[in-house]
């Protein structure tokens, strides 16, 4: 992918014999044209296996809540995005070394973030506990003190449970996707689920979880932004989908499209 996604072509005039308020305009130094060039494909690098609702396949094609989002800057000619996928840890890798040229993820969770760019956050990501058991009014991790079991997902870190992992008042027990690990809460191979609020509701509106009952705890374990994570060459990619994204903030087409996301049964 060049560097140069946007490029600015500067455009001279000359002064002829025009009335003086034309003149004026004419005038103008320096007039730059900006011009959308989406002749160079983007490699968009998504962690395995996705993460629903916020991008996932379905029937071999990306969807969810940020392919939607995109699209209208593919639908508009200003991008063109091949996907790709790998590891959570590798996917992150492909975008130091220039494999890759996006991704989806919290800034807060990079390894190297002077190695990157971020765009504007597009949405909060909240993280909360979840039981088939209503959770006493006055639950807190810090309050624990028998040896708990928490499905989390394998390479994932959790900053806000390290603390608590490192006393043994919780042990992780890993899955490979967010669907397991409510699977294992159903049968009790786990006491709690650590999941972001967004990914466990699509779950809740599933088929297999439907009719199931599921408690979340009061206050969230952590809440971040999330950002689409740019080689940090993509200035110009940068601004244009920082744009893009306050657009659809502004007009109230980004709720619609999480809030279509969210409640799409799987």
């Amino acid at each position: 992918m060049s560097s140069h996604f946007m490029k600015y072509r500067l455009v001279k005039t000359q002064v002829k014999s025009y009335p003086l308020a034309f003149k004026a305009i004419l005038l103008l130094p320096l007039l730059f044209v900006f011009i959308t060039s989406a002749q160079d494909e983007v490699n968009f690098i998504v962690s395995e296996p996705g993460s629903a609702p916020y991008i996932y396949t379905d029937n071999g094609n990306y969807v969810g809540i940020i392919p939607e989002m995109l699209q209208g800057l593919i639908d508009s000619g200003s991008l063109k995005i091949k996907y790709l996928s790998n590891s959570r840890s590798r996917s992150e890798e492909y975008l130091y070394n220039g494999k890759a040229d996006m991704m989806f993820l919290s800034e807060s969770w990079l390894k190297n973030p002077d190695k990157v760019i971020t765009s504007i956050s597009i949405l909060e990501h909240r993280t909360f506990l979840y039981k088939t058991e209503k959770f006493d009014q006055n639950f807190a991790l810090t309050s624990l003190k028998d040896n708990k079991s928490i499905c989390t997902i394998k390479s994932y870190k959790y900053p806000a449970l390290e603390i608590y992992f490192a006393k043994k008042t919780l042990k992780r027990i890993d899955s490979s996707n967010h669907k397991t690990m409510f699977r294992m809460l159903v049968k009790g191979r786990c006491d709690l689920v650590i999941s972001n609020e967004l990914n466990a509701k699509t779950l809740f509106n599933s088929q297999e979880f439907k009719r199931k009952t599921f408690f979340r705890s009061n206050v969230p374990t952590s809440v971040v932004p999330t950002n689409i994570i740019l080689r940090a060459s993509l200035i110009s990619l940068q601004k244009l989908i920082n744009m893009h994204i306050k657009k659809l903030k502004d007009s109230g087409e980004l709720e619609k499209i999480i809030n279509n996301n969210v409640y799409t049964d799987l």
